[in-house]
Parts: C-alpha cells; sequence; structure tokens
C-alpha cells in the first residue's frame, strides 16, 4: 500500500484521554515523515487549540481546523481554504438557540471566544475535565458573545453548543437541520458543532489532497465520532479506533486499537511504516 497522506482527527482519536500524544504513535507519525508523508490533523479545534499539541506541530505543514471550515498552511503562516459563517447568519443562530438551556461559544480568527458565565460552569454541563482544561486555556472572555459576532466584521470559523439534557440537544439537532444554510455535526455526546454548509471534513480532505496532488487511494484516514463521516465515507484507506461510534466502524476499512491503546501507531505500523 502506497500512502502519501496520514489525516487524522485528534480528540479521542491520536490523543489520550490526557490529550496526549503517546510516545508510540509519535515515533510512527515521525517515520512516516522521513518517507515524506505528509501527516494533516482534521480536527475540530481551532488554531490555538491545534498549537497545544505542541509535539504534532513540528511534524506538521497543512492542517484541516474547525471541522474543513479553514485549511492552513503552518508553513508560510496562511490560510489557503476558508468557508466561513457571515456574522449575519451565525447571529441568527445563535438568537435561535439562546431560549434553550446550553451554553455556547464560537471561533473567530484562530482562537475561541466564550462569556464568563459560560467557562466557571462548563463541568456542570458534562464536558469531561481534560476539556474543560482546554478550553479554558483557548477561550477568551467577551462580555457578550453574539454581541462581539454582531460587530465582527470578519466571518465565524464555528459555532459549539454544550447542553446539559440531551432530549435538548436532540431538539435543537431537528431545529438547525431543517434550515438547510448551514452544516450541524457532533464530536461529543452533549455537543453540536455548527459550521458554513460547505464546511466538513470530507470536502476539506478532498480539496486538500487535490492541492497536494496526491490521489485519494493513496491518503490514509483516522477517526472516531460523527464529525469525521464524512473523510471516513471518502475513497481513501480509512481507519476507525475501537473507541469510535458504531457508524464510524461500520464504515472504515480496519478498526484499530483505542486512542488509549495507541491506536493509530498500530495501524501506522502495519499498514505504513512496517515496525
Amino acid at each position: 500500500m502506497e500512502i502519501k497522506a496520514i489525516i487524522t482527527d485528534l480528540d479521542h482519536t491520536l490523543l489520550d484521554e490526557k490529550k496526549r500524544i503517546s510516545d508510540r504513535t509519535l515515533e510512527a507519525l515521525k517515520k512516516c515523515r522521513t518517507r515524506n508523508i505528509e501527516i494533516i490533523p482534521a480536527t475540530g479545534r481551532n488554531l490555538l487549540g491545534l498549537k497545544e499539541c505542541r509535539e504534532l506541530i513540528s511534524l506538521v505543514r497543512y492542517a484541516i481546523l474547525a471541522n474543513g471550515a479553514e485549511i492552513i498552511d503552518l508553513q508560510e503562516n496562511k490560510w489557503i481554504k476558508r468557508e466561513l459563517l457571515s456574522p449575519l447568519l451565525a447571529v441568527d443562530v445563535l438568537e435561535e438557540v439562546t431560549p434553550y438551556s446550553l451554553i455556547y461559544d464560537v471561533f473567530a480568527d484562530g482562537t475561541g471566544k466564550s462569556e464568563s458565565r459560560f467557562l466557571t460552569h462548563l463541568e456542570d454541563y458534562g464536558i469531561e475535565p481534560e476539556i474543560c482544561r482546554m478550553m479554558r486555556k483557548t477561550r477568551q472572555a467577551v462580555g457578550d458573545v453574539i454581541e462581539y459576532v454582531r460587530n465582527k466584521g470578519t466571518g465565524i470559523e464555528k459555532i459549539n453548543l454544550y447542553f446539559s439534557d440531551l432530549r435538548a440537544k436532540e431538539g435543537i439537532r431537528m431545529l438547525l437541520g431543517s434550515r438547510g444554510d448551514i452544516a450541524v455535526t457532533s464530536s461529543l455526546y452533549n455537543n453540536l458543532e455548527i459550521t458554513n454548509k460547505r464546511a466538513n471534513k470530507g470536502n476539506a480532505v478532498r480539496w486538500l489532497a487535490a492541492f497536494l496532488e496526491i490521489p485519494l487511494n493513496q491518503v490514509m484516514i483516522f477517526g472516531d465520532s460523527e464529525n469525521d463521516a464524512t473523510m471516513m465515507s471518502l475513497p481513501a484507506f480509512t481507519v476507525a479506533v475501537e473507541n469510535a461510534a458504531t457508524v464510524i466502524k461500520e464504515t472504515a476499512d480496519y478498526v484499530t486499537a483505542s486512542n488509549r491503546h495507541a491506536g493509530v501507531a498500530l495501524a501506522l505500523e502495519k499498514f505504513v511504516t512496517g515496525s
């Protein structure tokens, strides 16, 4: 199997439950780079969140961020593709969901914008401790997120919604899904993620592979969650970690060990590096 690009989700796929890359995984990725194989994160995180993965950054030139809303060339320090929500549309979505019991933040300009009243109550919404820690580190508190978006002159990368009541999550999923002018997906049991209707990981992977002149059959993709589904359905070699959602494992060409047990490394050793 000739592989020229490794495209991998981060949270619950490449990273363990402490948001770390295991030594074995890091070594496997380094071996891929010695073979001139591109290592490309495809994550729901923003740029600041990606930079939390300090050991990974040195191996990466291109990254897909905010569920495919942005593709960045880290070497040139520039966005090479962006599919953003207009401030007007983002405000409309936020105002539609604010009557419900939830908290929210937005990604803009590579960082997260939240409110102090949300950041102090993340645990009340069932968000796991390591994600709470990362959110507090990568979100800037503004007085009012909706007013921030309303007054912003440029686009919004992603809206994140977090729920304490899963019935409310499903109700809002149906409400937003019926609009037709946005994309709605999820990466956690209690969240929804809203982007431009053209922004998803699958579209971003397809675009970047063409940009790099790499056939999709020479791309290896790793994922675990609903927001990975569009890229896991591409005609690439797709690998799900054992902890992935059932639909992701059913779609994948191969199921490796869980993120807790260096599943990405095991698959790379089996199919790419040979050791």
